[in-house]
């Protein structure tokens, strides 16, 4: 995670707060939609599963 930009890491920081995911996957989860916040709350808490899955994230084993 370092590697990202400060800005970007921040988002990555704000949204983790509200989703509690492993920051990788939420970095992963911006990046698919496109650093647009709203736009992942809004999908994610309509269809967490599908959101994932989209993704191409696993949450058990970006946990570990």
């Amino acid at each position: 995670m370092s590697d990202l930009d400060p800005l970007l890491e921040k988002e990555v920081k704000e949204v983790n707060t509200v989703m509690n995911l492993p920051k990788v996957a939420t970095a992963a989860l911006l990046r698919q939609h496109e650093w647009n916040k709203e736009r992942l709350f809004d999908k994610y808490y309509s269809d967490s599963d599908k959101v994932v899955q989209d993704a191409g994230v696993n949450l058990w084993k970006a946990a570990a």
